[in-house]
């Protein structure tokens, strides 16, 4: 078994955006900032506005780029903008780093 490679400073960014929105975050962050890893999950809940839909996007990133992560789905995902959605930060105490066995050829 391969040793499991773990990040000691690392922090959790969670963005709660309109549902439908999160795959695009995902994809900007893979093909503007080189994120390899990020969670898109789906909720609902209420509140003034009665019931609503929701994407949450959930990224760990190393702590000297979480500033510039954090900024960067700031931006793209429009949150300050009227209805557009809420977004916070936290330390981990440690993560892991998943990777992927380099698949099999086709030769084979």
């Amino acid at each position: 078994m391969a040793n499991m490679q773990t990040i000691e400073k690392s922090k959790l960014i969670t963005c709660i955006i309109p549902k439908g929105e999160g795959i695009n975050i995902i994809k900007m962050l893979k093909d503007e900032k080189n994120m390899r890893t990020a969670n898109v999950a789906g909720g609902r809940g209420g509140g003034k506005r009665g019931r609503l839909e929701v994407d949450i996007v959930s990224v760990v990133v190393e702590s000297d780029r979480a500033e510039e992560i954090f900024d960067f789905i700031h931006d793209k995902a429009g949150i300050g903008d009227f209805h557009s959605g809420f977004m916070y930060q936290g330390k981990l105490t440690r993560s892991t780093v998943f990777t992927l066995p380099q698949a099999p050829s086709k030769d084979k």
